[in-house]
């Protein structure tokens, strides 16, 4: 029991200084990656046209989405039924008919 919790310390021990590092490393690394865009975005030029923005169209995003009606249902001719009659006496038994009349 002693050498399980001799264990567990050390690994506390261990991974609480490696989540910390890990941790730092990752928020150093978001912000020099802010720090770069910000330093692109004030160097680079982003203007495509001598229009200000305020008044550059935007570009055609395909056919208006308006609904329209669905076509008219096809009237399809139904095929003739044809059956041949049966006689009472040709007919299967009935499930409930015991048979005794």
């Amino acid at each position: 029991m002693t050498w399980l919790l001799i264990g567990a310390l050390v690994w506390v021990a261990l991974a609480v200084p490696a989540a910390l590092l890990i941790a730092r490393s990752i928020r150093t690394a978001d912000a020099h990656r802010v720090a770069e865009s910000e330093a692109q975005s004030q160097d680079a030029n982003f203007v495509a046209s001598e229009e200000p923005p305020a008044e550059a169209s935007l570009p055609w995003t395909g056919p208006a989405t308006v609904p329209f009606p669905p076509p008219p249902p096809k009237q399809r001719p139904r095929p003739p039924v044809i059956r041949d009659a049966i006689r009472r006496s040709e007919r299967d038994p009935s499930a409930h008919d015991s048979g005794l009349l």
